[in-house]
């Protein structure tokens, strides 16, 4: 069945259900069914990294690459570290 063929059966089934009192869901089920046939299609990059998905609050899928995630994953992980001059400096002064 194609995308016409689902939504002609929505149709037909939320005029089924509407006789029914006590299936009042299975309209509102229809509905979404019918919205959801009928929506314009949204576009989707073929290519995301992981900081477009962080950027963008998605769920990340891993769509660059798994190398592209990992670096991304470890930039995250290890902020730069600028206590290393302030130990290297107390180290040789001997008070650490």
């Amino acid at each position: 069945m194609n995308n016409q063929e689902l939504a002609a059966l929505c149709r037909i089934e939320i005029r089924r259900w509407q006789a029914v009192p006590d299936k009042q869901y299975m309209v509102a089920l229809m509905e979404t069914a019918l919205t959801a046939l009928t929506a314009e299609p949204v576009k989707v990059p073929d290519e995301l990294t992981m900081r477009d998905a962080i950027r963008l609050k998605l769920s990340v899928d891993w769509a660059a690459g798994y190398n592209t995630a990992i670096a991304h994953c470890k930039e995250l992980s290890e902020p730069i570290d600028n206590t290393a001059q302030k130990y290297e400096a107390l180290a040789k002064e001997g008070k650490c």
